[in-house]
């Protein structure tokens, strides 16, 4: 049994691989796109405080993380984990 599934899951690594290879890749993240982009220029330090996202999930349009950049989180009151949900690119 786990060695069919590992099978499963190699060969599903290597359909993703391949389609983003090819650039053929696309998946909805179910965004809304409520929190806008997320933009963080290189040597720049940006604190979220996610005390307005009860639930730790983002909505955002697009997020660009600069190389050299930081991003912090103060957690909510639950402590929840942080889910960020992206309609278009994702570039870190």
């Amino acid at each position: 049994m786990k060695r069919g599934t590992l099978k499963s899951v190699a060969a599903m690594l290597g359909m993703v691989s391949w389609l983003t290879a090819n650039g053929r890749a696309q998946f909805n993240s179910g965004s809304t796109g409520a929190d806008g982009a997320l933009t963080v220029a290189a040597g720049v330090t940006t604190n979220i405080y996610m005390s307005d996202h009860p639930t730790g999930i983002y909505n955002y349009t697009s997020v660009g993380i600069a190389n050299n950049a930081t991003v912090n989180f103060t957690p909510n009151a639950g402590n929840t984990p942080v889910v960020w949900l992206v309609q278009n690119s994702c570039v870190y």
